[in-house]
């Protein structure tokens, strides 16, 4: 859960998940969903403040949790 919140960010900013196909399947059931880079770099420049520190506080709590990133 974690991690489809975390990488809701992504999505939400176009990333084109290509390692992890349970998230790209997922994002792919919504309408919403772009997809339409890899580059994380521009992925990155497409988000605002409040959903970097999102991702931020998201990988915390999955480190407190031991879960590796994905």
């Amino acid at each position: 859960e974690l991690s489809v919140l975390r990488n809701g960010m992504y999505a939400l900013s176009g990333k084109i998940f290509t390692l992890n196909h349970q998230v790209r399947d997922y994002f792919s059931q919504f309408e919403w969903y772009l997809p339409d880079t890899e580059d994380d770099e521009i992925v990155r420049s497409r988000m605002n403040d409040y959903q970097i520190q999102n991702i931020i506080r998201v990988l915390e709590m999955e480190r407190e949790k031991g879960y590796q990133q994905s």
